[in-house]
């Protein structure tokens, strides 16, 4: 991870975290707030998983897949999709963030909480892909369909799509400007 990436995904996370520390807080950022922490923690514990199911694997020895290696990819690929899912609630909560109040002071927060969980999305998202792409044994397990957790088939070429998307690069490209500009502008709620 380059300087300026981890630039800009530890600022607006240290932004976060001092806008929950605010006194007169509005309860649904500190709710939001918190549990942006909670799902970044346990992404966090999620990819650790990946990284240890992929070194304890013994299908490189036996040409298959276990089934109780099966259970913890299934169990893997159940966790991200529910990460995801609550993490793209916050984010969608805050899209409209011009607009979220009267206030522009909460406006610029309601857009740091909502850029903060799109690059947390977008950084796990990458782990998942990054660690299974070169992967052709472990991308087609993960996209076939688990009925009992209810995973649709094609679940990792979803996510791959959804990554490399260009509007959604553009999106996060946008907000990037965005947030850098309010940082180093005088008088913007941000700076």
């Amino acid at each position: 991870m380059t300087r300026q990436t981890k630039f800009l995904i530890y600022i607006p996370i240290f932004i976060l975290l001092s806008i929950s520390l605010l006194p007169a807080q509005s309860p649904t950022f500190q709710k939001d707030i918190k549990q942006l922490s909670i799902f970044k923690t346990a992404f966090e514990s999620m990819s650790a998983d990946m990284m240890k199911q992929q070194e304890e694997t013994t299908r490189h020895e036996t040409g298959y897949i276990t089934n109780t290696e099966n259970d913890r990819i299934e169990n893997l690929l159940f966790r991200y999709l529910i990460l995801r899912n609550s993490t793209w609630e916050i984010i969608n909560k805050y899209r409209g963030y011009q607009t979220f109040s009267e206030n522009s002071q909460d406006n610029m927060k309601a857009f740091v909480i909502g850029y903060s969980a799109s690059l947390i999305l977008y950084k796990y998202s990458g782990l998942l892909i990054t660690n299974y792409l070169n992967d052709d044994q472990m991308v087609d397990k993960l996209n076939e369909a688990y009925y009992r957790s209810k995973i649709p088939k094609e679940t990792f070429n979803n996510v791959f799509s959804n990554l490399t998307n260009p509007q959604n690069l553009e999106d996060l490209d946008i907000a990037r400007e965005l947030y850098m500009r309010e940082l180093h502008v005088i008088g913007t709620p941000l700076n």
